[in-house]
């Protein structure tokens, strides 16, 4: 019985012929399948072409492959095609035509690279520009894949080009928006910092810096600071104001005494706003401190002017004012003691009527020994001042060998002192000293004011003096006046004398009766103009005024009268002359003759100065410029009078230098601006203004002197230095990074080599039949995940190449460590460095700039690199260890087996532009602590044992908030 699908018996003779029919039959559904399947991968490796393309589009990366033999191009993708600007219709390019759209700056360059990488047998990567037909210019990043024959013949080459063209515009926009930046905080012509949400300090400009000293970024808020750099009157005020504003968040400000580095308090006004998050919680503060110091010390002056003139005022007698002066001298100068000493003139010295001291300071022996002591001229601060008639300054009378009263005074702790004279003329009625707890600097501002203070207090004491003996004497007085030098006349309708008063022409009145006045003058012919309108004058019965005319006096020489007149007529009408005064002027016109040639002479003088002066009145009005002047501006002097409204100050420096000239020309001092000033031929040149005032004897400012010199090129050339120093912290970074190129190549090709053979792998699993997707998919995130890392390795290149500002974020510091070994692997292995490290688990994150930070390790390692790469006995060892240090934070060592430094430079290794390198610039350790100091950290170097150097390094640490 058969089976039901077998054949019959009967069949059999035919049986091959019907399997040979069969097996053709299946033969041809083989084939169908085996064409499906390869349509359906065909389709299928489509698909990822286009993905591929598409991929290289968003990505703007372009790929071509050469053959190494005929070194004629085997492939170009689009994307190459559209970066480099050939026509895909026209065919692949040649070598020549790439070659020739290289731009012509980087073509050499480029070549040379090529050739290196050929003879050395490696892969290389660069960055060049391209030249396209009609001008354009591209940036481009090539990477380039060399393949070699077993024996050593170049196969085929391989090479993507990125375009970074938008890329490197916004970093040349951003390093042009960071330097902007940067210039204008350290332009502010003030104090500019910005601190944690609890105070500690984060960022500082220079001007800040300078005033403190570099030591300031070093030290938390904490009240040992604030005792260190503010006035002890100040500290608690100013403790309290912060930690409201700290907890309330509220704006702070607040006018105090801060310590510069040289001892000196100023007068600064503070102003601090918060910057908060988008949740309102603020992250830090931003702060500016302006120096007031001048306008405080201006209003503190004119305040005790304007009290001690209202006491003088009010008082009736020096007793009476004497203790309300001292008061007002200490309290509003800030001095601890004050003495007046007044001459007793039979004893030839000085004795103390008068001693005021704080309410919160005793000094009752030196209150004694002051009450008990007299001094004559010469002798200790009194005398001296009293023999010189000039005021004086004393830094610290401790250590002042003229000062006989030194151990009281050291005892109770006084050190400054200045003392000034109580004048009248040149006469001394007395003295005034005061001192102070501190040690002060001289200041020859408040000793002219002071100068001022005693000649009031002097020109009181001779007024009341003067009103006492006006009690006594008005009679005599009064006589006085009538009998002053002034004398009457009278003129009959001739014009002649009919009466002169005794002293009239010196003396001999009597002989002059019956003549004219014109007829003993003595300038009829050499001034007739003036003769020809008094006559007009008179004749015509008007009065005249201060006539002034040449004539003889008594004696017979020339004498200046000074007349005035006026018309007497009867009760008709009738016209009977003149009747005036005259007064002998002599002195006074050769005065005036004299003023005028000191002026002549002065103009001669002005004119001779290389520079612009201006001469000024009391008010500030101008009077008069000399010849170099007129000759900048190419106006008249009246155009130059309005200087504050026309185009003389440049518009955007004129609110300032009105500003300051008007608060110079309120308190008399003396005044310095810098402003532009517009030239004849339109430009504006910064110029140096310096205006002094001049005062007469008793103090009065008669005159101002302005000199004015062209500061332009000088302005200029430290704009340029600001522009250099910027440039040179990028320079060191790129200079690091250039020796680092091989270390960050491989990094580079390690994730895209990875990312090649799993893109093959799972090419092979969808060739599968069926497909393996699952492994596919693995492979393609393979894919993902190198390219992710590739990525992630270029980013850490642009960020430690580009100019980004600071972004404080929390970071795990080992993890930073070992990118930075990993970057520089390549240095430590080419220089036979055996390399180690000691890190200590458990630590807490820290608050920082991740690339600073990269680049103050990168810096210490490759300075260690090169250290030990000079020595030839002896193992290259290089070490980093980290641990938690005392203050919680984190410690940060390198150590390396190198020759060490010098002890005699250990403490100059951090400066500027020291080096012992032959190609160094001395800025990395400069930099380097520079970027620790701003995370609130601190870097030193010691000797490492038994040889070489160790730099470590502290940063705060930040706790995990919960």
């Amino acid at each position: 019985m058969s089976l039901p699908f077998s054949e019959p018996a009967s069949a059999a003779p035919i049986k091959g012929g019907v399997r040979q029919s069969n097996s053709a039959k299946l033969l041809s559904a083989d084939e169908t399948i085996e064409v499906d399947e390869a349509k359906k991968a065909e389709d299928r490796l489509r698909r990822i072409e286009i993905w591929l393309a598409q991929a290289q589009r968003l990505s703007r990366t372009g790929t071509w492959v050469l053959d190494g033999t005929t070194r004629r191009f085997l492939y170009w993708s689009d994307e190459s095609y559209r970066i480099w600007g050939f026509d895909p219709l026209q065919g692949l390019p040649s070598r020549d035509d790439m070659w020739e759209r290289i731009h012509p700056d980087d073509g050499e360059r480029v070549w040379g690279e090529v050739q290196e990488a050929l003879r050395e047998k490696r892969d290389f990567r660069s960055e060049f520009r391209i030249l396209l037909p009609d001008e354009t210019v591209k940036y481009l990043e090539a990477n380039t894949h060399h393949e070699f024959s077993p024996l050593g013949a170049l196969f085929e080459v391989i090479c993507t080009n990125v375009d970074v063209t938008e890329r490197k515009y916004a970093e040349q926009a951003l390093r042009e928006s960071e330097r902007k930046h940067r210039q204008l905080i350290e332009s502010v012509p003030c104090h500019f910092w910005s601190v944690t949400p609890n105070g500690e300090p984060i960022c500082v400009n220079q001007r800040l810096r300078d005033y403190f000293g570099n030591r300031f970024e070093d030290r938390k808020r904490d009240m040992e600071v604030l005792q260190g750099v503010l006035h002890p009157d100040d500290v608690a005020e100013t403790e309290k104001a912060l930690n409201h504003a700290f907890q309330t968040g509220e704006p702070f400000q607040r006018e105090h005494r801060l310590r510069r580095a040289d001892g000196e308090y100023r007068w600064h006004r503070v102003r601090a706003e918060p910057q908060r998050d988008p949740d309102g919680q603020i992250v830090q503060w931003f702060g500016l401190s302006v120096d007031i110091d001048e306008r405080k010390r201006s209003e503190e002056r004119l305040c005790v002017q304007h009290t001690i003139a209202q006491i003088l005022a009010e008082a009736a007698a020096i007793e009476e004012a004497a203790p309300r002066i001292l008061r007002a001298i200490g309290e509003y100068l800030g001095w601890d003691v004050g003495a007046l000493w007044r001459v007793d003139r039979q004893a030839g010295a000085l004795r103390c009527i008068e001693l005021w001291h704080k309410a919160s300071i005793e000094v009752p022996e030196f209150e004694r020994v002051s009450r008990e002591f007299t001094f004559v001229p010469g002798l200790g601060l009194p005398g001296r001042v009293w023999s010189s008639l000039e005021p004086e300054y004393v830094p610290d009378v401790v250590s002042d060998e003229n000062f006989p009263r030194v151990m009281t005074a050291e005892r109770e702790g006084l050190h400054a002192a200045f003392g000034f004279p109580i004048l009248l003329g040149s006469e001394v009625l007395g003295v005034i000293e005061c001192f102070s707890r501190e040690i002060r600097q001289p200041d020859q501002e408040l000793l002219n004011m002071l100068a001022t203070i005693g000649s009031q207090i002097g020109q009181f004491i001779e007024r009341k003096r003067a009103e006492q003996a006006l009690r006594e004497s008005e009679a005599k007085f009064r006589d006085f006046a009538e009998t002053a030098s002034d004398w009457f006349c009278e003129m009959g309708p001739d014009y002649k004398f009919t009466l002169l008063s005794e002293n009239a022409f010196g003396s001999g009145a009597a002989d002059r009766i019956g003549t004219a006045c014109w007829d003993h003058a003595l300038d009829l012919e050499t001034e007739p103009d003036k003769w020809r309108l008094l006559h007009e004058t008179v004749f015509s019965r008007k009065p005249f005024r201060d006539f002034v005319y040449c004539g003889l006096s008594s004696d017979g020489s020339p004498m200046y009268v000074r007349a005035s007149g006026k018309p007497l007529f009867d009760a008709n009408g009738e016209f009977q002359g003149y009747r005036g005064t005259c007064a002998d002027v002599t002195e006074i016109v050769r005065a005036q003759e004299a003023l005028r040639e000191n002026e002549r002479s002065l103009r001669s003088a002005i004119d001779g100065i290389a520079g612009l002066v201006v001469v000024l009145a009391p008010n500030g009005e101008l009077e008069t410029v000399n010849r170099q002047c007129l000759e900048y501006f190419g106006r008249s002097l009246e155009w130059l009078k309005n200087w504050g409204t026309n185009d003389a100050v440049h518009p955007e420096d004129l609110p300032r230098v009105v500003e300051i000239f008007s608060r110079a020309m309120t308190s008399g001092l003396p005044y310095h601006v810098d402003s532009r000033l517009r030239g004849i031929d339109g430009e504006y040149r910064w110029f140096e203004a310096r205006g002094v005032p001049v005062g007469d004897d008793s103090g009065r400012i008669v005159r101002w002197y302005v000199l004015l010199t062209d500061v332009d090129d000088r302005t200029r050339a430290l704009a340029r230095l600001d522009q250099m120093q910027s440039d040179l912290a990028h320079l060191n970074r790129l200079s690091m990074m250039g020796e680092m190129a091989a270390s960050l190549s491989h990094e580079i090709l390690h994730p895209i080599a990875t990312a090649r053979n799993n893109a093959r792998a799972g090419m092979r699993f969808l060739e599968m039949d069926p497909p393996n997707l699952d492994e596919a998919r693995e492979a393609l995130g393979c894919v993902v995940r190198d390219a992710d890392r590739a990525k992630d390795i270029v980013g850490r290149i642009r960020s430690q190449i580009k100019r980004a500002p600071p972004q404080k974020e929390r970071f795990d510091f080992h993890e930073a460590i070992n990118e930075v070994i990993v970057m520089v692997q390549s240095a430590i292995t080419k220089s036979g460095i055996s390399c180690s490290t000691r890190l200590m688990d458990g630590l807490v994150p820290v608050q920082g700039d991740r690339v600073q930070l990269q680049q103050v390790l990168v810096n210490l390692i490759l300075n260690a690199v090169e250290a030990m790469s000079s020595i030839e006995d002896g193992t290259r060892e290089l070490s980093i260890r980290t641990e938690q240090s005392q203050t919680g934070g984190i410690l940060v060592a390198v150590h390396d087996s190198g020759p060490g430094v010098d002890p005699v430079n250990l403490k100059r290794v951090f400066e500027p532009f020291y080096t012992t390198k032959i190609s160094g610039i001395g800025m990395g350790l400069s930099i380097c602590q520079t970027i620790i100091n701003g995370h609130g950290g601190r870097l030193w170097m010691s000797a490492n044992e038994p040889r070489g150097a160790v730099f470590q390094f502290i940063l705060p640490a930040v706790e995990e908030s919960s």
